[in-house]
């Protein structure tokens, strides 16, 4: 790396730009037009899936008043939560590729 930091400032800038028009060049075309209203289903995948997960949670607690749940009740729950965390990873990556500049959003 450069001694300057000018030098410095000026290679790291370049980079930034060369990652943002990579990720944009590649993730924009892959992924349909991104408005408000395509993103409902999205938020409501998701919503849904929480819902189902902490349902589910609540479910279980109540069942076993203190005790410990079940290997079937525990894997049914593992399931909803893995779920649940891949919309959540998945809707972050989306927030962060818009953010970024990678996908081209169209405001209603």
């Amino acid at each position: 790396m450069a001694e300057d930091p000018r030098a410095t400032h000026r290679i790291l800038a370049r980079i930034e730009q060369l990652v943002r028009s990579t990720n944009r060049s590649v993730i924009d075309p892959l992924i349909p037009e991104i408005t408000m209203e395509s993103l409902k289903p999205i938020v409501a995948a998701t919503a849904k899936t929480r819902g189902l997960y902490l349902e589910k949670f609540f479910e279980v607690s109540r069942a076993c008043e203190g005790c410990h749940p079940s290997e079937e009740e525990i894997k049914r729950l593992r399931v909803l939560r893995e779920a649940y965390v891949e919309m959540v990873e998945g809707t972050h990556a989306l927030e962060t590729a818009i953010e970024r500049g990678y996908l081209s959003v169209r405001e209603d």
